[in-house]
């Protein structure tokens, strides 16, 4: 029954969303069917760098619409066979897994770079606000325990800066916490948390494109452009949880089949 329930989940989430949903309101979960992903005469690295910046991406954080964040990354791997060699196929997997490698790497950087850009946020509007110091601020009120796992362990962090403030005699809400909490933030201990915090969000990844080129007797590159949200993340722990009330909601739109391409080009640079 878990795996009848895991497929089931799979194949709602594959389903539940349309590829024409705007590139900036809905980026994740859709399909490109009509972008080749082969490439000639440039490499698939740059490629990929023009096809992100086309779609109004940068590598990094990114803003949809609705305020929500999801981030991109691009990695490239090598294939050392050469289309002649019997063992070409086999290369293009190990680059390809190799690239979405790399790609993940990069996504926890950006998302350790948010989460502590958002803490020393956090610090810079509490100023003068400490919990309970005025209680007719409902603004002011102590901080609620998010539902996500991701938001409890920045809260643990918060907690972390918080005791390394208190031994140097620094109130949280004080002007001098914003400079200090910058300074902890770069010390190894918590460099280390908050590495750790953004590995644990980089799951329910999408491969958002590949791009492929191959030079006639030369080496092979295969470039991945992946992408990570908070929708993907709520996606991945409802399967591995079996949890199914987290999912987002959607609306089944193209039968499973419909969204397979079918120009040869796309499907053979798919993974």
């Amino acid at each position: 029954m878990p795996i009848l329930r895991t497929a089931i989940a799979i194949l709602f989430l594959t389903l539940s969303f349309s590829d024409n949903a705007a590139a900036q309101a809905e980026p994740e979960l859709g399909i490109d069917k009509t972008t080749s992903g082969i490439v000639r005469q440039i490499k698939a690295k740059k490629r990929s760098q023009d096809y992100v910046r086309k779609r109004g991406w940068v590598q990094g954080e990114n803003t949809k619409k609705d305020g929500g964040l999801f981030f991109v990354a691009i990695g490239v791997g090598t294939n050392t066979m050469t289309p002649t060699d019997p063992g070409w196929v086999g290369g293009r997997t190990f680059a390809f897994d190799e690239a979405l490698l790399r790609a993940k790497a990069k996504l926890a950087e950006y998302i350790g770079t948010e989460i502590s850009t958002s803490l020393k946020r956090d610090y810079e509007r509490n100023m003068g606000k400490a919990p309970g110091k005025n209680k007719a601020d409902p603004t002011n009120s102590a901080p609620s325990i998010p539902d996500d796992s991701i938001g409890k362990m920045k809260l643990l962090l918060k907690a972390k800066l918080d005791q390394a403030l208190a031994k140097e005699g620094i109130k949280p809400d004080s002007p001098e916490a914003p400079k200090a909490v910058g300074r902890l933030l770069r010390e190894k201990s918590m460099e280390k948390a908050v590495e750790s915090v953004a590995k644990a969000r980089v799951s329910g990844v999408q491969v958002a494109k590949i791009f492929e080129s191959k030079g006639e007797g030369k080496k092979g590159q295969i470039a991945v452009i992946a992408m990570q949200s908070d929708k993907l993340k709520r996606m991945a722990d409802a399967i591995a949880s079996g949890n199914y009330s987290s999912i987002p909601p959607g609306k089944a739109k193209k039968p499973l089949w419909d969204q397979v391409p079918t120009d040869p080009e796309i499907l053979s640079t798919s993974f």
